[in-house]
């Protein structure tokens, strides 16, 4: 019997220092699966998974050596996080800059405080905010994350109001799935459309920036323009869908805990 030569073969070299390297045997370093595949964000060769925690799993999306994981659950390159990470350092010194003097700082694209710890600084009640409940929905889950409902065209924007009734309307756009609603404490001001919601612990004012506040007049616009103006934060894997009659029968007990104003409208 003659002895069999075994070609030599280099392991694939896809995710090599990652938590699941691959290591298929292959002639060039890469196996049939990794060798075309492109990177989620720029679109050259890729070279990893992604490892960003999404609702307690890794993203596992395709990325070259450079480009990584973005905080709003997309691909960013190299140059635009050196970007993002820059403007937060120099959010980081204006912020501690601010603690020790009486001047505001603004918010130049919506001409407000910055955040809830500079509008404070100043007389609030004259500037028109009042203190006020609003209101914001969220998926109901056991793992770590926040899945608000939010916006389709600006998934970074929190869908909130301190309308009730005008809630349960979003709420039935939504998707059916398991979910609640929650009730906080803002500074609103309603001729601005604006709010800063209140923290648990005032240490924490510092990170609250304005927020835009949903109208009757905009939620009106949205649903004649678009067919699915509102959707569930991306990103939750295996949240609980309900159907039509199950979801309507939740959103009806969750209003009988929330009153009148709530409850005409769900029923």
């Amino acid at each position: 019997m003659a002895d069999v030569i075994i070609p030599e073969s280099v392991p694939c070299q896809f995710d090599a220092k990652g938590w699941v390297p691959c290591k298929k045997p292959s002639d060039n370093g890469w196996c049939s699966e990794h060798e075309k595949a492109k990177c989620s964000s720029c679109g050259k060769k890729a070279v990893r998974s992604c490892d960003a925690q999404m609702g307690g799993l890794m993203c596992g999306s395709p990325l070259c050596g450079t480009c990584e994981h973005g905080r709003d659950g997309t691909h960013i390159t190299k140059e635009v996080a050196d970007e993002i990470r820059r403007q937060k350092r120099e959010e980081e010194e204006a912020l501690v800059a601010s603690r020790t003097s009486p001047e505001q700082r603004m918010n130049k694209e919506l001409g407000v405080p910055a955040t809830l710890f500079e509008l404070l600084k100043g007389d609030w009640r004259s500037a028109g905010y009042e203190l006020r409940k609003v209101y914001f929905l969220e998926l109901k889950h056991n793992l770590m994350g926040f899945f608000p409902a939010v916006f389709s065209s600006d998934t970074k924007r929190l869908i909130i109001t301190s309308d009730l009734t005008l809630m349960e309307r979003v709420w039935r756009k939504l998707e059916p799935r398991k979910a609640t609603l929650h009730e906080v404490i803002a500074y609103v001001n309603q001729v601005r459309e604006l709010l800063y919601i209140e923290p648990k612990n005032q240490e924490q004012r510092e990170e609250c920036k304005p927020r835009k506040l949903l109208s009757s007049e905009e939620f009106n616009n949205l649903v004649k323009t678009e067919e699915e103006p509102f959707m569930w934060m991306p990103g939750l894997i295996g949240g609980e869908s309900l159907e039509r009659k199950t979801f309507l029968h939740h959103l009806t007990e969750q209003a009988r805990k929330l009153g009148p104003a709530f409850r005409s409208a769900a029923e």
